[in-house]
């Protein structure tokens, strides 16, 4: 009897013993998948963020109205070196300005760079420039090796700013007129939306770039 009294202690020890293990391995693996879920909802948050941060940009696009361009910004193409505001009062034509920097959204970039290689009639790659930041030259030459860049470029210096809505690092469009010493119809593209970016260019490419004026 005993004998049986102790095997029955040993399989109801083992069994409390097991449950134990099979709970604790379910809550672990609980934990773990709760876990996995918050970073994906930060990680949602995060891209909501960015999204909504690039929509007021967009949003308040309008009240930006034409910008000055500062005097003090320098502009540097190899050997070459003046600044924008030098270049606006050069030019003799309007030119299209896709502006970034290498801490930009890469995707955004990618995005305005598909829609501009798009463009068909109006504004001609001679008309657009890019007014690119990058930490070291090599980098600079690797960017347009890779993404075939067909534009004139310029870099700015990564202590130059062309105005506070810079600090969103997003990267951003503007129309540089002949004489004029602003920043015209700023646009700031939704790289979810690229239908909207090819709108603004045909805008700007019938208010400008078609235009018998220039």
């Amino acid at each position: 009897m005993k004998s049986v009294y102790y095997i029955i202690t040993i399989i109801i020890t083992l069994s409390v013993i097991g449950m134990f293990f099979f709970l604790s391995y379910r809550l672990k693996a609980q934990q773990q998948s709760l876990s996995g879920l918050q970073d994906q909802i930060d990680l949602y948050n995060i891209a909501a963020s960015n999204v909504e941060q690039e929509r007021k940009l967009n949003a308040s696009a309008i009240t930006f109205g034409n910008l000055p361009v500062r005097k003090d910004v320098a502009l540097t193409n190899g050997s070459e070196t003046t600044s924008l505001f030098r270049y606006a009062e050069e030019i003799t034509s309007p030119k299209l300005i896709l502006r970034f920097s290498y801490i930009s959204c890469d995707v955004c970039v990618d995005t305005i760079l598909n829609v501009l290689k798009g463009i068909k009639g109006g504004i001609k790659k001679e008309d657009i420039i890019l007014l690119l930041t990058y930490d070291n030259i090599e980098n600079l030459n690797r960017f347009e090796h890779v993404n075939n860049i067909a534009y004139r470029t310029y870099s700015i210096p990564q202590y130059d700013s062309l105005g506070h809505f810079e600090n969103y690092n997003i990267p951003y469009l503007f129309v540089l007129l002949p004489k004029r010493n602003t920043l015209n119809d700023l646009f700031f593209p939704l790289r979810e939306n690229p239908l909207r970016t090819r709108e603004y260019l045909y805008a700007i490419g019938n208010k400008y770039f078609d235009n018998e004026k220039y």
